[in-house]
């Protein structure tokens, strides 16, 4: 080969490993004429039918926040209550409590008084000894030994002593001289109550 091929020839060139091949001259081109159409799109602000008051926002969660979780807790009735209470106490206290719902149902009339109850056996403990040999102490003399008791409440009294084992309610025959039957107390099983004896365990002590 001469020396002016030499000169004029084109020099080849080389490529070195790792080095991208060139791009063909065709191809070429600037960078924003190779990339595809932008778009014809635009954002667009979303649109809300109200703006939230900040305050009320604020309100509502401190409201649930506040707001106590529901109670699990059965409701009980007084009755439950009242028994929780009295398996607290001792059998004294339980006495004295047992006297104080007798004296309040007996001040709105619905009960025999219970301090009435509590005289007629104090009544008879020092009487009966005197009759220990008959059907027991009539009424009449009961009631003259209670004088500042009205019969009514005389005769539920000892209706309900009786009823309590404190005292016993003995009728009077049906033929008996010198009974005043008036005095005594009507029982249509009975008859006319009209001796008050003691119980057959004793009289017992009662508060």
């Amino acid at each position: 080969m001469s020396e002016v091929e030499t000169k004029h020839r084109t020099p080849l060139r080389t490529l070195r490993i790792g080095t991208p091949a060139p791009m063909p001259f065709e191809t070429a081109g600037p960078a924003s004429e190779r990339r595809g159409p932008k778009s014809q799109m635009r954002p667009i602000a979303p649109t809300f039918a109200s703006v939230p008051d900040p305050t009320s926002v604020v309100n509502a969660a401190a409201t649930v926040q506040c707001q106590p979780p529901p109670s699990t807790r059965r409701l009980r009735s007084p009755i439950e209550e009242v028994n929780e209470v009295l398996r607290k106490m001792e059998i004294r206290e339980l006495g004295d409590v047992l006297l104080y719902a007798q004296r309040l149902v007996a001040s709105r009339g619905k009960g025999p008084d219970p301090d009435v109850v509590t005289a007629i056996v104090a009544v008879m403990s020092r009487l009966f000894p005197a009759y220990r040999n008959t059907p027991g102490v009539p009424l009449p003399i009961l009631r003259g030994a209670l004088v500042e008791v009205s019969r009514k409440t005389l005769d539920e009294a000892l209706l309900e002593a009786e009823a309590r084992g404190l005292v016993k309610l003995v009728p009077a025959p049906a033929f008996t001289p010198f009974v005043e039957r008036a005095a005594g107390i009507q029982d249509q099983r009975r008859g006319v109550l009209y001796y008050c004896s003691a119980p057959d365990g004793g009289f017992k002590a009662e508060r």
